[in-house]
């Protein structure tokens, strides 16, 4: 039986020897995409395209980190999903963020801002929305270049605050 502060592999954060969440292999990712990773993706990868794979990412934080620190009912699991995606969150994350960031990732996230996306949604500020598309591309500009450490890195961090 699994319990709550356990992985679905039955560990613990201190039984666990392997990084807190494991990314999945980006060879498979260029085979079935036609996306290269690793190099700088910047180079070849529309701004879009890159916020695009981070929302997918960031998504995939939010589920995990949802299951990890609340009880195990889906509809309170959802909810909490739910607020660490929002616009809002991601623009706050983002700003926690930023004393930690080298000056690549800051230029990835001045990118990620100015970034030409579509219509803005209903409830979000524009401010918000670009700084949570900001978010998005320094997390799909990280999976892309293959730094899996560094996404871990600021995963951790925000797991950390967000508690």
């Amino acid at each position: 039986m699994i319990k709550r502060g356990m992985d679905l592999d039955g560990m613990n954060d201190a039984t666990r020897s392997t990084p807190e969440y494991d990314w999945g292999g980006s060879p498979a990712v260029a085979a079935s995409t036609g996306i290269q990773t690793g190099g700088d993706p910047l180079q070849t990868v529309p701004i879009p395209i890159i916020a695009y794979i981070g929302d997918a990412i960031y998504e995939l934080y939010a589920r995990l980190q949802s299951v990890k620190t609340t009880a195990w009912r889906m509809k309170d699991i959802h909810r909490s999903a739910v607020g660490l995606v929002k616009a809002d969150s991601q623009a706050e994350f983002l700003r926690r963020l930023d004393p930690m960031l080298s000056e690549k990732e800051k230029e990835v996230v001045r990118r990620g801002r100015n970034a030409k996306s579509g219509q803005i949604p209903r409830g979000v500020s524009a401010s918000s929305y670009r700084h949570s598309t900001a978010l998005e591309t320094l997390i799909g500009y990280l999976y892309l270049c293959g730094n899996r450490e560094r996404l871990d890195e600021l995963f951790t961090y925000l797991g950390s605050v967000d508690e």
